[in-house]
């Protein structure tokens, strides 16, 4: 396999054909276009190795069949995975999770065109109201807010973990988001860039605009 650090979480894509035992004994997900899930990301919470994706669930009896799932590592056991929780359901192969972030005592979850969140990835609740409903290519917990890059690129905001989302600015002619990250500049100040297929940019959270950087 090959392995990407996506941005500045250190979220962690599999790509490419292999095998992974993330379920029990009689299950078996692999990676690929032709298996039956995907896994996206992995990432350490509350002192747990979480990893998300998407699973084709054919026993489920539903017609929304594909399911956003959340498996637990056991490194003190059998050294494997085990499935924790089902995020969502799916009815299309297209579904997938664009970026998990942790904001202060929540998981954040963001799939194809949703954002939820958690306390104990057993239960996850849907938080997007205001965001744009579309993938995110990029997320960043910065002091008390948090940041979300949608799409080509619109980059969201939250300061109250998610129940309510507001448009920052919109990148114009930025591609997708690569990935954020917080540098403190030489005065000290702390301040969030994002990264595109078009360049780099600081996103200025008090006037509101995106400075070109690259």
């Amino acid at each position: 396999h090959r392995k990407r650090f996506e941005d500045s979480t250190c979220e962690t894509r599999f790509e490419g054909q292999a095998t992974l035992p993330l379920l029990s004994n009689t299950e078996t997900i692999e990676v690929g276009t032709s298996c039956t899930a995907r896994l996206d990301k992995v990432i350490d919470y509350k002192s747990n190795l979480y990893a998300f994706g998407l699973y084709f669930n054919a026993a489920s009896g539903l017609i929304d069949k594909y399911e956003i799932r959340c498996w637990i590592y056991d490194a003190d056991g059998a050294n494997t995975w085990a499935l924790k929780s089902v995020v969502m359901t799916e009815a299309t192969s297209s579904g997938s999770v664009g970026s998990v972030v942790v904001h202060g005592t929540y998981l954040f979850v963001f799939t194809k065109s949703d954002c939820y969140r958690t306390t104990n990835c057993a239960t996850f609740t849907l938080t997007d109201t205001g965001l744009l409903s579309t993938a995110c290519g990029a997320s960043l917990s910065f002091g008390s807010t948090l940041l979300a890059a949608m799409g080509t690129v619109s980059v969201y905001k939250t300061t109250d973990d998610g129940a309510n989302w507001a448009l920052v600015v919109a990148v114009a002619s930025a591609g997708a988001a690569t990935g954020f990250a917080s540098w403190v500049d030489e005065d000290g100040t702390a301040r969030p860039w994002l990264g595109t297929q078009e360049g780099a940019y600081i996103i200025d959270l008090t006037n509101n605009v995106a400075e070109p950087q690259i």
